[in-house]
Parts: C-alpha cells; sequence; structure tokens
C-alpha cells in the first residue's frame, strides 16, 4: 500500500484544485482513495469466488449484481474458512487504517 504522503499527492494530482482542512483529509481524501483500491480488490475476489463457484450471482430488480453463497458449497467454504480464519474487520481496517472501527485486540 501507497505511503499517506503519496496517497495525499495522489488525490491532489487528481484533484488539483482540492484543499481540506487535516480532518477533511482524513476522512474523505483517504478514504476515497482506500474505497476506490478496495473496490478493485473486493471485485476481483467477487469473480474469484464466482469462478470457484462458492458464490453465486445474480441480477436484481435494481440492475445491480447481488452475490450469495452457493448452498450447495457451503461444506467447501466452512472447510476454506477453518483453514484461513479471516477477521470480518480485516476489510474494513483496509479503508480506515487510522479510524478503526473493529475492537483492538
Amino acid at each position: 500500500m501507497a505511503s499517506t504522503a503519496d496517497q495525499i499527492l495522489t488525490y491532489l494530482s487528481e484533484h488539483p484544485q482540492a484543499q481540506d482542512t487535516m480532518e477533511g483529509i482524513i476522512h474523505w481524501w483517504l478514504l476515497q482513495v482506500r474505497i476506490e483500491r478496495a473496490s478493485a480488490d473486493v471485485r476481483a475476489a467477487l469473480n474469484a469466488l464466482t469462478a470457484q463457484r462458492l458464490i453465486l450471482v445474480r441480477a436484481g430488480s435494481d440492475g445491480r449484481q447481488h452475490f450469495r453463497v452457493n448452498p450447495q458449497a457451503i461444506r467447501q467454504v466452512r472447510q476454506r474458512l477453518r483453514k484461513n480464519p479471516a477477521s470480518p474487520c480485516q476489510s474494513i481496517t483496509l479503508l480506515q487504517k487510522e479510524i478503526p472501527s473493529c475492537p483492538s485486540k
């Protein structure tokens, strides 16, 4: 992951007229950069999980894709999670490094 300084410069180079307070930079700029990066990671993960048939995708009435676990693969999903346990907070801390929303251990 790029340094915080590089993330600020990335935002400013893409929005040369931008200016904000330190709190605004933390809350809006850095969060936006992390969300964009996390979005690409989530898209790649959803594509991989769909290709592995661990999750299913369907078109919702709102025109967006909706994802859910494949009931026929639930045993395989649980085995995978036992081998590689993941904290539900990991994806949140990717987005909010400075402001974690999950309690510290």
